[in-house]
């Protein structure tokens, strides 16, 4: 939550803090806290400032009250883990193990180095995408290899984890021509 909702929400729950007091006192007999504010009826400036900051309040509320049902995230997506559901409960399967499969799957292939690995939850549908740059090396094939990457990671996500795969990107980048070009010779 950022700053200015905790400040919003802090200074509703201020706001609706010494509404409950002044009913308690109120319906108590100590204070007639609404007679009072009715009386200041006959000064018009505070009556209508007062009139005001209740509208503000109602119509917190409301905001309030509305986004209460709304989903938060994007659209089913998770950060943390993909859970699966199943007859006898649910399974989660962590960021981690995800993306430490498929780097291991990674190292199984010839001609990459440099990997870097990102995936995408999908927790509503049940799937996942993979996004994969490497660095290529060696004389292997870069589409072939490419490829034969994206094959293999689907493969094993799917039989091993048995998390359904939707997508497996994979980006090709030549970092080892950037760092030549900043060396001083």
């Amino acid at each position: 939550m950022n700053a200015g909702l905790r400040f919003i929400v802090g200074l509703f729950g201020l706001i609706n803090l010494l509404f409950v007091i002044a009913m308690i006192l109120t319906l108590t007999g100590t204070y007639l806290v609404f007679d009072a504010l009715l009386a200041l009826q006959q000064q018009s400036e505070v009556f209508w400032i007062l009139i005001g900051v209740l509208s503000f309040l109602g119509l917190l509320s409301l905001i309030f009250f509305l986004t209460s049902f709304k989903s938060s995230g994007k659209k089913g997506f998770s950060s943390q883990s993909l859970n699966v559901s199943t007859t006898s409960g649910e399974i989660g399967i962590s960021r981690q193990a995800i993306e430490s499969t498929v780097m291991r799957t990674v190292r199984t292939v010839d001609g990459i180095r440099s990997a870097d690995v990102s995936i995408r939850i999908a927790n509503k549908e049940e799937y996942v995408d993979v996004y994969i740059s490497y660095t290529p090396f060696g004389d292997h094939p870069v589409q072939q290899t490419a490829k034969a990457l994206q094959d293999r990671v689907k493969t094993e996500l799917e039989s091993w984890l048995e998390i359904s795969v939707r997508e497996v990107r994979v980006e090709i980048q030549d970092k080892s021509n950037a760092e030549k070009k900043n060396r001083v010779v």
